[in-house]
């Protein structure tokens, strides 16, 4: 089911140009997505104070955050196993020339 984009990973993981360009995009990438995440979470505390003093269940917005907060999380992750498993594999390389 996956096999294309591990395929591609493993292709790029083991070319030490993309490698390395890649290592710098996911760094990028994963300042904006942490920083998405974040707003998020304090949009959700915003939310859940607001329901909380005006003694309101739960709104579908409410909802909406929290699903959103929890895949932008997990992409978070995603990304931060991918960029330490290339510095892993870069360090590796380096170190055995």
């Amino acid at each position: 089911m996956f096999t294309k984009a591990d395929r591609q990973f493993d292709e790029m993981a083991a070319d030490p140009v993309r490698r390395r360009k890649h290592i710098a995009k996911l760094n990028r990438g994963r300042k904006w997505v942490f920083g998405a995440a974040v707003c998020l979470l304090l949009a959700l505390c915003i939310l859940t104070t607001e329901a909380i003093a005006l003694h309101h269940p739960a709104s579908a917005g409410m909802h909406l955050t929290v699903f959103t907060a929890a895949l932008i999380w997990i992409s978070f992750l995603q990304m931060q196993s991918d960029l330490k498993l290339l510095r892993f594999i870069d360090r590796l390389e380096s170190e055995r020339t």
